[in-house]
């Protein structure tokens, strides 16, 4: 179940949505097989990203209530969960996620944040996630000084990890700011990046 919901969610993100969707569906079928409660919650939240990628509003956000209800009352679970790092802030994160693509960047800002507030910071390649979500919601809002705190923010935990999917879609969301260039915000933003050796300019 768990290897179906990320491969549900590999899928998705390359742009074969069909499959995203296909996949998400196989993973909440099987899902009574496991044991494990996290499993459901993850695909619940797997099947609420595949259709937030198909712009499937009603359906993501059904499945998003499903993923909070099972979470809440999942009770205690098994250090040794292939799932175990699911938790509150990973859930908001993801929600996050799912608001953006969906079109709704304000609810998304909302999400990041208690996402942040509430992620084990342990988890550095997560977090930083989250923080790329936010400084994403906040650049669709049109809030570009916030943008570009959280996205600087989020190269400072990219420098830490190193992860290549961190780093390309931060350049993503940066290539994004260009009309505002020569603001002082994203020029501050690329002095970071640069300090974490993840910009030449």
């Amino acid at each position: 179940v768990y290897a179906l919901c990320e491969w549900s969610y590999i899928a998705s993100w390359r742009g074969e949505t069909p499959a995203g969707l296909d996949l998400a569906a196989a993973a909440q079928k099987s899902v009574s097989k496991s044991g494990d409660p996290l499993v459901r919650v993850g695909a619940a939240q797997r099947a609420a990203t595949a259709y937030a990628f198909d712009g499937q509003h009603k359906e993501c956000l059904v499945e998003l209530e499903s993923a909070r209800n099972d979470l809440a009352s999942a009770g205690q679970v098994s250090a040794e969960s292939p799932v175990y790092f699911y938790n509150e802030g990973y859930l908001v994160s993801h929600e996050s996620e799912c608001l953006l693509r969906l079109g709704r960047p304000q609810e998304a800002v909302e999400s990041a944040n208690s996402g942040l507030t509430l992620y084990d910071k342990s988890f550095v390649d997560g977090y930083a996630v989250c923080a790329l979500h936010l400084g994403n919601a906040h650049l669709q809002s049109g809030e570009i000084d916030e943008a570009a705190r959280a996205l600087g923010d989020a190269a400072g935990l990219a420098a830490q990890t190193r992860s290549a999917r961190l780093v390309k879609e931060l350049h993503a969301i940066r290539a994004r700011m260009q009309p505002w260039q020569d603001t002082r915000a994203v020029s501050t933003l690329d002095d970071r990046m640069a300090h974490c050796g993840l910009w030449s300019g």
